[in-house]
């Protein structure tokens, strides 16, 4: 898993590699005539089926490569997080990179798997989750305990 990673952010880096997988982004679930310059290390690295004259993305492959990816980057035992700043705007900001940590935009998440996520980012995930919620960083449908990022405004603020 390691190594498609690797590919894939190495296909990321390239620009023609790069302009083609966010066209297929936004066709997800289509087959696309193939490029073979453009989709040879996204091929390589899992994230598009191909045929022969075709393309797909591997929805379920780019989320495998996500979850390896924040796996490999989990903090040490005691660098989690045990309370929150008092300040507002510094608890704010701390809930913001928290949840951004976890969470990537668009992305729904049951509370268990959010609570997996924050498990080793915090010491108290019910009180982390709580307010995140109080303070507008999360967004939740109460009847099928689904989270999410919300959408933010470049001029949403945080007064103390």
């Amino acid at each position: 898993m390691q190594a498609m990673l690797v590919q894939f952010l190495a296909a990321l880096a390239q620009q023609p590699s790069r302009l083609r997988f966010a066209e297929l982004a936004t066709k997800a679930g289509h087959w696309v005539p193939i490029s073979e310059r453009a989709d040879r290390l996204l091929i390589n690295s899992g994230v598009l089926k191909a045929t022969e004259t075709h393309v797909t993305l591997v929805e379920d492959h780019l989320t495998a490569l996500l979850d390896f990816a924040r796996d490999q980057a989990k903090p040490a035992p005691d660098a989690r997080l045990e309370r929150l700043p008092r300040r507002r705007r510094d608890r704010v900001e701390a809930l913001r990179q928290l949840a951004a940590s976890v969470l990537v935009g668009g992305e729904r998440v049951s509370e268990t798997v959010l609570g997996e996520r924050l498990e080793p980012l915090v010491v108290d995930v019910a009180a982390a989750r709580r307010a995140m919620i109080d303070e507008g960083v999360l967004d939740r449908h109460s009847a099928t305990q689904t989270y999410w990022l919300p959408a933010i405004e470049p001029e949403d603020h945080v007064s103390d």
